[in-house]
């Protein structure tokens, strides 16, 4: 018998004890899963969204600085993310935020863009600066080694469906 199982927090996040850091979640009515011989199969036949409900970003981890350098890397600037759980769509907006410049038409320009890239579970970072990610942390969080990274494309070595 085959049942489709939906994992989410927001049927029960109200339930006394459920939190989504924890990624526990109360079922109504309960599965029930006492039949010492039969064989029990959990399986994901999607994933919707970035595998993160928990706070992934902390000090905990160490992966809470960034830093990127405009002049060929003779100097850097710190990016400090705060605590928090961050989707990758977030962590882009943060750090293009962070690194914005002007054209000279006024227009705005991101030299630093992260995405994922959901068939291969890997981050791509695309730069016109230098990303250091020796000073935390952080690139076990994206999929990169820890290094500073300089070319126009980078593609994460490491999938994404760790916490950190």
């Amino acid at each position: 018998m085959e049942r489709e199982i939906a994992l989410s927090i927001f049927p029960v996040r109200d339930v006394k004890g459920n939190r989504p850091g924890d990624f526990r979640t109360k079922f109504s009515p309960e599965i029930d899963l006492s039949d010492k011989n039969a064989s029990y199969y959990l399986a994901f036949n999607r994933i919707i969204h970035m595998a993160f409900s928990w706070t992934n970003i902390n000090s905990g981890y160490n992966n809470q600085k960034i830093a990127f350098g405009k002049d060929a890397g003779r100097t850097f600037t710190d990016i400090n993310f705060t605590q928090g759980v961050w989707y990758y769509k977030d962590i882009n907006n943060y750090i293009k935020e962070k690194t914005k410049t002007v054209d000279g038409d006024g227009k705005e320009v991101y030299p630093i863009n992260l995405t994922f890239d959901e068939p291969t579970f890997r981050v791509i970072i695309t730069l016109d600066y230098r990303l250091d990610l020796t000073k935390s942390n952080f690139n076990n969080l994206i999929g990169f080694d820890k290094e500073i990274i300089d070319n126009e494309v980078n593609i994460g070595n490491k999938t994404r469906l760790r916490r950190h």
